[in-house]
């Protein structure tokens, strides 16, 4: 595939490196020693020029293009360069906009100017928010199948009664069909077998419905888990921080909410927005306004201002004195290198999100051209991919028991879904047909047909 992407920062280079090994990438960037920096490090063609230059998007045969993706920092030039590209032929337009006059309008943009996906940080930042406060043991979440299938993450803390178990052990304490589809230890990302055995600091990738996974953790013997989400702190009230409370006021479950804020005319401007919520003019990073406003009596604090540090900070006073969940706003993940276990609770990354977002989108173009991949994501720092395939006729898998399938070391089925609705739990005895919808967890990245989980016999 051809593929013309505008501005490399953070999610740019994020996109470039995923592509560039499969694909012909063309990069187009405004500052040129950020791009003579980048091309050095990455296989692609890069022109040094602004996203609305039209001799520069005629250049990197943007009419060609099978996709183009415009994530420059500045909306207008994502939108207008996507217009241009669409307009000289690109085939599918992907644009990063911020601003919540575009998105609000997102459907008249799509038609009428032609751009494809519009994709918002702040929006799927609150989305992934809202999935968090659903399972507040977990760090990350992540759906399939319109939800009905979710794997989670969940760090093993020095005490948990998991601690020393194999797989096989955990895996009949539970009635639930859940599954531990990834182990991540020391920093290495492990697809286990029934003989692994837990340690504590592991973090583990447990797939199940909503139901199952919210069972798992009322039984897992840690009491603070078993707490439901029925208060917010949040600090900050900026962009993300709006887009986190309609998505909130959009869905069922009904939070009481407070939101410390510094600038006063920030403050009351939120307030008017969101009338139904607490909206209080102070300092979050102080801790005397932080125990003022009553932290303690709050089961989940969002830190979301805009310096990562004073997120991570808050987030950790917070767990120090008792908080049951926390969430971080962290854009600069090196930071969470360095603190290593000692990290806040859950971490949510904008770019990261977004990078994801757009590269699942690419595929979706992709499988259109006869892949069986419906979703992908990428899990424990990239080193695994969280497939959803769906069974063509003709697959070396049907009919056949999971016990028989030469199913690669790299691979694991964590969980199906039958055509007819029925969501099955992999075991030896399972038998899959056409149509059911199989997620896979791989270290294998280049994967992109059921039949590629196969061992050549």
């Amino acid at each position: 595939m051809h593929i013309v992407i505008v501005g490399v920062g953070k999610i740019g280079s994020i996109i470039c490196k995923e592509l560039a090994d499969e694909h012909d990438v063309v990069v187009i960037e405004q500052n040129a020693d950020k791009l003579e920096s980048f091309i050095n490090t990455t296989d692609v063609t890069g022109i040094a020029a602004s996203g609305v230059d039209v001799d520069a998007l005629q250049s990197a045969d943007t009419a060609h293009a099978d996709v183009f993706i415009a994530v420059t920092a500045q909306d207008e030039i994502n939108i207008i360069s996507c217009i241009f590209a669409k307009q000289m032929g690109a085939k599918y337009t992907i644009a990063r906009i911020r601003e919540h006059e575009y998105t609000a309008h997102q459907s008249f943009i799509k038609e009428s100017i032609g751009i494809d996906a519009i994709i918002n940080p702040e929006r799927e930042s609150a989305r992934q928010i809202t999935s968090l406060l659903r399972f507040p043991a977990t760090t990350r979440v992540e759906s399939f199948v319109r939800g009905r299938i979710n794997i989670v993450e969940y760090p093993l803390p020095q005490d948990h009664p998991f601690v020393g178990q194999t797989l096989a052990e955990f895996q009949n304490q539970f009635k639930e069909h859940v599954l531990v589809v990834i182990v991540e230890r020391n920093g290495q990302a492990i697809i286990p077998k029934g003989n692994f055995r837990l340690q504590a600091g592991d973090i583990i990738h447990v797939s199940g419905s909503s139901a199952e996974i919210l069972n798992f953790f009322r039984r897992d013997g840690k009491g603070k888990h078993n707490r439901r989400v029925k208060s917010l702190m949040i600090i900050g009230a900026g962009r993300l921080t709006h887009y986190l409370l309609r998505e909130i006021e959009q869905g069922s479950t009904k939070y009481h909410i407070k939101v410390l804020e510094n600038n006063r005319k920030t403050a009351e401007l939120l307030a008017q927005l969101h009338p139904n919520v607490e909206v209080v003019f102070a300092d979050g990073s102080n801790y005397r306004s932080l125990e003022e406003e009553g932290i303690s009596g709050y089961d989940c604090l969002i830190a979301l201002t805009g310096i990562d540090e004073e997120n991570i900070l808050i987030c950790m006073y917070a767990e120090n004195h008792g908080m049951p969940a926390t969430i971080a706003k962290v854009n600069r993940t090196q930071m969470l290198e360095i603190l290593g276990e000692d990290r806040p609770g859950a971490v949510i990354t904008p770019g990261n999100i977004i990078a994801d977002t757009i590269l699942r989108l690419i595929r979706a173009v992709i499988d259109t051209r006869g892949k069986d991949v419906e979703a992908l994501y990428r899990l424990a720092d990239n080193q695994v991919e969280a497939l959803q395939f769906r069974v063509p006729a003709g697959s070396a898998i049907i009919g056949r028991k999971l016990m028989e399938l030469p199913i690669k070391e790299s691979v694991l089925i964590a969980a199906a879904i039958t055509q007819d609705g029925r969501r099955l739990a992999p075991s030896g005895q399972t038998v899959f047909h056409e149509g059911d919808m199989i997620i896979v967890t791989t270290t294998d990245h280049s994967l992109r047909a059921i039949d590629d989980i196969l061992r050549k016999e």
